[in-house]
């Protein structure tokens, strides 16, 4: 019996397989390029005709068969003619009846979307195939909006396609079920979902899932095409025209993915995956990171509850870190913490803390941190899976020829297995540093993971093996890096420069690549001790004081020396003992902790003497004159150098020598012995000619001019700093050169010249913020400060004295933080708040005495008589100048004694007696010293 189909083709003239096949695709073409040549083979399409079918046909060809013939559904088109006629009359009187009783509108409203396609026996289920959201969502607004957006815009001509990327436990899933929920209405023919199982060990095949999908849209298995390019065909042609969101979760590969894309634009498709993906055509990537604290936090709050949270902020902030703010590990803790309310929240903080245990505690019920990331792991080769477990010996971030020297391969082989780490998301890009070096670096979490790996491969002496190279190789360039930093030190050999080795860098821009490895650094001397290579603990640590100093870093500079200090302790080693109390007697100089300074060096000193080391003697007596120099024990001071330099002559060692030159003739400045200053300063200078040392030769010429400053022969001292100038442009001595020009400032500052002083301040601020020197910035802080407040600018002055204080106080240097009391107190001078003034002069006063620095105490005296005459108090006054005047007078510091003097003049003023013998002495003191003219009423003001 013919179909109402075999009728209709002869009205149109289509009857004919050739002119049907023709049509057929001209109309297909306008709803999916798909589905060209997609018609019936002959016999189909005469049994089409004859009406031998079982049911309809594929969904593809009723929909193209209902555009082609408007105005009749498949059904309808498959039936009999006779079978048609009686139903529409059914149907007909069905509509009359209902439009008398009012049951319909007075006209149907358009049909939106694709015409039915099933038959009444088989219908589609709705596709909501989407696992359940979580109703705790939250902390990623700024992607959910991305996504949106991105998915549910206007459809174009391509299929949208967003892909969601990212290690195990980023909340991939999470995220991209909650945007699918939140489109539900935006595609309202439904959503089909599948794990695609990427990271297993047997991914879904796009056969196997196509024919799920293909079910899900209503066809039976004898429907479904055995080949892999017809089912993809069949599932576009099923999703055209309709809107319809697909979510192929944790994919492996784009060749997973590609027969799974729907034609439509009408559909969209929404991928997350551990791989880039980076060959899916027209993919928009969406890289997940890490939840911000805030967030992480937020998210913990939600899960453990407010109350919970609030009692307990500090501890729930320490799980968010120790959860590395990654979203599955702190589901987990938020699990294990509801699940015992009788648990404090610092409680579960602290079993995290302990790293070694930390993957342990992240687990409840089937949620495990260790089992996401085991599975991007095992999926690897065994090169791969070696290089992993190494990476738990690097620091936080590091550069690819760290893995070069842990697995001593070459630097290509070494990029091509961490790019392959990154690729599985075990490994994170982390940028550039300042030398254009990429730089890689592990999730903490991952780390822990990373470190079980490695104990279970190979034995710990490959382990300590691949330590040492990496050690080792850190102390190579730290070697270069010190040479290009102090030229004097030994050459090394050429060989190492090639721009293969990391030493290149290191040589090029040593200041770069001490910044930019200052914490691998420290992570390779901490890994060093860990292990117990105590030559290799010490002999880096030996290495790295250049860059201490260069840096002012001097809470590293300590920790790594205590360590070093125990290595070769442990291992024995006598000198390398020495040499690191030496180094920390330096720093606590530096600190001004001079006790704790004596004492190191005190100690070096003695195991130098015990082994008959003179140079090493000789250079660590200097050390202790300087440090008693710094405290103002200029005697002592003299002392110990006149002691280094007997022991430097005799073994020859000249640089040695310039160095204690350097320092007598500055202690001899201290005491105002300008001859004895000259004639040191000039063999220091003679001495670094003669080696052939400009960089020394224009830093020892700085020294002298403050010879020349201190005198106050301004315009000498400026004329020297100058001429040391562009001896540091040339060697690129950015430290140096901000300290001179910090002088310069200084000087201009002390003429009244403030106009010239404040931008030159602003310039070394500047250079000491580049060269990330801390000390120097607050030095140069306080320098303004003092100029802020000779200009009466009161209220600059104490913004910069309180935070040049601040870093002092951070930089635990007493000498300077004291220092800069002074100048905070006679701010509080001439605001008059006499309590807060003697408060502060007296704590400077207290840690003066309490460090040994004389011209400090002597100063800070002063400062308390001007207070104590300022307030009415004159004996106090009276006892403080004369305590004052008595310290200069032992120092034989006479520019500090006319000031002494100048004060005691207003003192007697105050009193009401006749001031100008007082005065007469103190412009004859300044007058003895070649200070004449306008340069009194400067060198006397009192500020």
């Amino acid at each position: 019996m013919a179909t109402r189909l075999k009728t209709v083709l002869q009205q149109q003239h289509l009857q004919t397989h050739t002119a049907f096949c023709r049509e057929y695709d001209k109309i297909a073409a306008s709803i999916d390029p798909d589905l060209v040549g997609s018609a019936p083979r002959r016999s189909q399409f005469h049994r089409w005709l004859s009406g031998d079918v079982k049911g309809l046909p594929y969904p593809h060809h009723c929909r193209v068969l209902e555009r082609m013939l408007p105005g009749y559904t498949a059904t309808e088109l498959f039936a009999s003619d006779s079978q048609v006629r009686t139903e529409r009359s059914l149907s007909a009187a069905a509509g009359s009846v209902a439009e008398q009783h009012g049951e319909l509108p007075e006209s149907s409203p358009p049909s939106v979307g694709p015409a039915p396609t099933t038959s009444p026996s088989r219908r589609v289920p709705q596709l909501m195939q989407l696992p359940p959201d979580t109703h705790d969502f939250t902390g990623r607004d700024e992607q959910v909006s991305v996504l949106a957006s991105q998915l549910a815009g206007t459809p174009g001509r391509a299929v949208p396609i967003a892909t969601i990327v990212g290690p195990g436990g980023i909340g991939k899933t999470a995220l991209a079920t909650h945007v699918a929920h939140t489109l539900a209405d935006v595609f309202a023919d439904g959503q089909l979902y599948v794990n695609l199982r990427g990271v297993e060990s047997q991914p879904l095949s796009p056969g196997e899932v196509l024919s799920g999908f293909l079910r899900a849209l209503g066809l039976n298995g004898s429907e479904i095409p055995e080949d892999l390019d017809e089912r993809a065909r069949l599932f576009r042609a099923q999703l055209a025209g309709r809107r319809v969101l697909v979510v192929l979760d944790n994919a492996a590969a784009e060749n997973q993915l590609r027969p799974l894309l729907p034609g439509s634009p009408t559909c969209a498709v929404l991928v997350t995956s551990r791989s880039p993906l980076a060959a899916l055509s027209g993919s928009h990537t969406l890289n997940l990171g890490v939840l911000p604290n805030d967030r992480a936090i937020a998210l913990l709050t939600r899960l453990i509850g407010p109350h919970r949270a609030r009692a307990e902020p500090r501890a729930l902030a320490d799980i968010a870190r120790l959860c590395g703010y990654l979203p599955l590990a702190l589901r987990i803790a938020g699990a294990r913490l509801v699940s015992r309310p009788g648990w404090t929240v610092a409680w579960f903080a602290d079993r995290l803390a302990d790293k070694s245990r930390r993957l342990d505690v992240l687990k409840a019920g089937d949620l495990e941190v260790r089992a996401s990331f085991d599975l991007s792991y095992h999926g690897r080769n065994a090169a791969e899976r070696q290089t992993f477990g190494l990476l738990s010996l690097t620091a936080a971030t590091f550069p690819a020829w760290n893995v070069a020297a842990l697995l001593d391969i070459d630097l290509a082989e070494a990029e091509t297995r961490l790019e392959q780490l990154v690729d599985a998301q075990l490994v994170e890009l982390a940028g550039t540093d300042a030398n254009g070096t990429v730089r890689y670096r592990l999730h903490d979490l991952m780390r822990d993971f990373a470190r079980e790996q490695a104990s279970s491969q190979g034995s710990a002496d490959d382990r300590r093996a691949a330590a040492a190279r990496l050690v080792d190789r850190y102390l190579q360039c730290a070697h270069v890096a010190a040479t290009e930093l102090h030229p004097d030190a030994n050459e090394l050999p050429r060989d190492i420069f090639s721009g293969h080795n990391p030493a290149h860098l290191a040589q090029v821009d040593p200041r770069s690549w001490f910044t930019a490895e200052r914490s691998n650094l420290l992570a390779a001397v901490e890994l060093a001790h860990e292990l117990e290579l105590w030559d290799s603990t010490f002999r880096l640590t030996a290495a790295l004081p250049p860059m201490f100093d260069w840096r002012a870093d001097w809470q590293t500079w300590d920790r790594t020396h205590e360590l070093a200090l125990h290595a070769a302790q442990k291992a024995g080693n006598h000198r390398a003992e020495a040499t690191t109390l030496r180094s920390l007697g330096a720093l606590y100089r530096e600190l001004g902790r001079y006790d704790d300074a004596v004492d190191k060096l005190g100690r070096a000193a003695a195991i130098f003497q015990d082994l008959d080391a003179r140079s090493e003697w000789a250079a660590t007596l200097r050390l202790l004159g300087d440090t008693f120099r710094y405290q103002g024990r200029l005697h002592e001071a003299i002392t110990h150098f006149s002691t280094a330099l007997d022991l430097a002559d005799s073994g020859s060692d000249t640089r040695i020598a310039a160095g204690i030159h350097n320092g007598i003739a500055d202690a001899s400045r201290g005491l105002s012995r300008w001859g004895d200053a000259r004639r040191h300063f000039d063999t220091t200078l003679a001495i670094y000619r003669s080696l052939a040392d400009r960089l020394e030769e224009a830093r020892a010429r700085v020294r002298y001019g403050l010879v020349h400053r201190d005198r106050w022969h301004n315009d000498q001292a400026l004329q020297t700093f100058e001429t040391a100038l562009p001896i540091f442009h040339e060697f690129d001595d950015q430290r140096w050169l901000a300290r001179t020009r910090r002088h310069i400032a200084v000087i201009h500052r002390n003429e009244d010249n403030i106009a010239r002083a404040l931008p030159l301040f602003a310039e070394c601020l500047t250079r000491f913020a580049k060269l990330s020197d801390r000390r120097g910035i607050a030095v140069t802080l306080r320098n303004r400060g003092d100029a802020y407040r000779l200009a009466e600018d009161y209220l600059a002055a104490s913004t910069d004295l309180a935070e040049a204080h601040a870093i002092f106080r951070s930089l635990g240097d007493q000498r300077w933080v004291a220092r800069t009391h002074l100048s905070l107190a006679d701010l509080d001078r001439r605001n008059q708040r006499w309590d807060d003034a003697i408060h502060g002069a007296k704590t400077a006063l207290d840690t003066f005495t309490a460090i040994g620095d004389r011209p400090g105490e002597a100063r800070t005296l002063r400062q308390i008589a001007l207070i104590h005459r300022d307030a009415g108090e004159l004996t106090a006054a009276t006892t403080a100048l004369a305590s004052a005047h008595e310290i200069f007078a032992e120092l034989h510091d006479h520019l500090w004694i006319a000031r002494v003097q100048a004060g005691q003049a207003t003192l007697a003023e105050a009193q009401g007696t006749d001031p100008t013998p007082e005065m007469h002495a103190a412009h004859a003191t300044c007058q003895g010293l070649g200070i004449t003219g306008h340069r009194l009423r400067l060198v006397l003001r009192e500020w």
